[in-house]
C-alpha cells in the first residue's frame, strides 16, 4: 500500500471523484464533510488514528463517485489500498475477504448511525447544548490529558465548529468566550481544550442528554 503524508487543511479525497481507495488513517486527525450549493459544507464525523474511511472504494463494483470531502485537521499519514490490490487479495483469499468486508460494513453502519443519531439529538437543542455536545464528542474522538485540560489537538476555526453544531459563526465565538471566562475552556492557536474538573463537569451538564 503506498502511504501519503497530508498537511492540516490539505484534502486528501474530493466528493465526486473517483472512488477506487480504501483510506487507512495511520496517524493524525481529519474531518469527514460534505459540500452544499451555496458554498456551505456540514462535517459528519472527525477520525482519529487509527481509523478507515472512503469504504465504498473496495466494497462497491467500481465506477462510484465519492460521497464527501475527507480533509486533514493535524498533519496525517494515510495508506491507500487499491480496489485492484483488494481484489487480487480476494481471489486468493476468499475467506478473509469476507471478514474484511463485514468489518468494513459494521464501521461504515455505525459511522451513519452515531451521525444520523447526533443530528436528530441536537436539532432543535439550544446553542450551548449544541456547542457542548460538539466539543465533547471531538474531545471523545481524539483528545487527551494534558497539564490538567482534555486538549482537543486540531486547528478548528470557529466557522468550522459552529458548522459541525449547527450554529453560526457570531453564535459560536459568543458562547465559546463565554465558557473562556468562565475558565471552562482554553484555547491557544487555534487548539480547544476543556478544564478538567469544573469545564467538563460544566460542558457535561449543559449538553444533557445531547451526548
Amino acid at each position: 500500500m503506498a502511504v501519503r503524508r497530508y498537511a492540516p487543511n490539505q484534502l486528501i479525497c474530493r466528493q465526486g471523484d473517483r472512488a477506487d481507495d480504501l483510506f487507512v488513517l495511520l496517524s493524525g486527525v481529519v474531518r469527514i464533510y460534505r459540500s452544499w450549493p451555496g458554498g456551505q459544507d456540514r462535517t459528519y464525523a472527525v477520525l482519529a488514528a487509527p481509523a478507515w474511511f472512503g469504504e465504498g472504494g473496495v466494497v462497491g463494483e467500481g465506477g462510484e463517485q465519492r460521497s464527501a470531502n475527507v480533509a486533514a485537521l493535524s498533519w496525517a499519514s494515510v495508506a491507500l489500498l487499491h480496489r485492484g490490490t483488494f481484489a487480487a487479495f480476494e481471489r486468493a483469499h476468499p475467506r478473509g475477504a469476507v471478514k474484511i468486508l463485514r468489518t468494513l460494513g459494521r464501521g461504515l453502519l455505525r459511522r451513519l448511525q452515531d451521525t444520523s443519531l447526533g443530528s436528530e439529538q441536537l436539532v432543535f437543542q439550544p446553542a450551548r447544548r449544541r456547542l457542548a455536545a460538539t466539543v465533547l464528542n471531538l474531545a471523545q474522538g481524539c483528545g487527551h490529558l494534558r497539564d490538567g485540560s482534555l486538549v482537543i489537538p486540531v486547528r478548528l476555526s470557529h466557522a468550522t465548529l459552529g458548522e459541525m453544531a449547527g450554529l453560526t459563526r457570531e453564535t459560536t465565538c459568543r458562547v465559546l468566550n463565554e465558557w473562556l471566562a468562565r475558565g471552562w475552556v482554553k484555547q491557544e492557536r487555534g487548539v480547544l481544550s476543556i478544564t478538567a474538573g469544573q469545564g467538563l463537569d460544566a460542558l457535561r451538564d449543559l449538553a444533557g442528554g445531547a451526548v
